[in-house]
């Protein structure tokens, strides 16, 4: 009986270190500027569970910060394209 409990403790542990991995946030870069007023951010995850939806939240986080760099300079943000590990932007007139 205790090699059952051992087992299943085992396991617990191994399901919790496991969801710790899976929750890590997203790694954005900086800001690149990929020409002619074309901007760039890149993105990774940690390889685990919904990696698609890790990706969505991955690009959402990406769109966030695109965001924030134009409207540093009262601009708009207008996405030109998305990747499985970037974004393409240009800021644009409000």
């Amino acid at each position: 009986m205790a090699d059952f409990r051992k087992l299943g403790m085992a396991a617990a542990c191994i399901a919790a270190l496991a969801a710790g991995c899976t929750a890590a946030p997203p790694k954005l870069a900086d800001v690149q500027e990929v020409g002619d007023g074309t901007y760039s951010i890149g993105y990774s995850i940690v390889p685990g569970l919904r990696d698609a939806r890790r990706r969505e939240e991955a690009a959402a986080a990406a769109v966030s910060k695109a965001g924030d760099f134009c409207h540093a300079n009262d601009l708009k943000v207008v996405v030109t394209g998305t990747g499985k590990s970037s974004l393409t932007f240009r800021c644009a007139a409000n």
